[in-house]
């Protein structure tokens, strides 16, 4: 499901000798990060157990990481996992939507753990998607805690800023294993005679929120 995070980057720190959340759970989402080409700075404290973070009390550069920038609530690009088994409707909360797409409804929903996909691009924002930079490795220390210096290993992924270019009305939608789509046109920055460009492996219905406009993909 770490591919819904991706316009949220991470900080992770993990202690080597972390005996409640094994090293080996953080390691592997840092590497699915990089796989994604999400970005991530994933440090690993050399000999540091579950509540040595804690008892070190320092916390400067994760509250540096997180700065003050804003939750951007309309990205251009939005990648979505829908896992209806994490629903929970009597709470009230039910993870069908992300940013402007909603409504979102498995095609298959058998078995244990069903998931569908969809990654959604609009180019009516006239932005490119961030260039990947290479991951970065390399030693670092934290200071200044109640533990004095505590080393750690680092794996980094960051983006280069986004880049502007000409808007088009289309959008470019990718679906699987999903029945239905629901796109809010206002918050993806197109109208309701936008180019649709989908790509399905089944039957999906998409429609356009406000403009009277539903049409199906992949079959009838």
């Amino acid at each position: 499901m770490l591919a819904s995070v991706r316009q949220i980057p991470f900080l992770i720190w993990n202690g080597s000798e972390d005996e409640l959340v094994p090293v080996a759970g953080a390691t592997a989402q840092a590497q699915t990060f990089d796989d994604l080409g999400y970005r991530y700075r994933f440090d690993l404290f050399t000999n540091a157990d579950h509540f040595a973070l804690a008892v070190n009390d320092q916390y400067a550069p994760a509250a540096a990481f997180l700065g003050t920038s804003e939750v951007n609530r309309n990205p251009a690009h939005v990648t979505y996992v829908v896992n209806p088994t994490m629903d929970f409707p009597s709470a009230g909360t039910v993870a069908d939507h992300a940013y402007w797409l909603s409504g979102l409804k498995l095609r298959n929903g058998s078995g244990t753990a069903p998931l569908g996909r969809v990654d959604a691009r609009s180019e009516g924002f006239g932005l490119v998607d961030p260039a990947q930079n290479p991951t970065q490795t390399g030693p670092g220390t934290l200071e200044g805690g109640n533990l004095g210096t505590m080393p750690y290993n680092e794996r980094l992924k960051t983006w280069d800023p986004g880049t502007s270019t000409t808007a088009h009305q289309v959008l470019h939608l990718n679906a699987q294993n999903l029945a239905q789509v629901v796109v809010h046109p206002v918050r993806a920055r197109l109208s309701c005679n936008a180019h649709l460009d989908v790509t399905t492996d089944g039957p999906l219905t998409l429609t356009l929120a406000g403009c009277g406009r539903t049409l199906t993909f992949g079959g009838s």
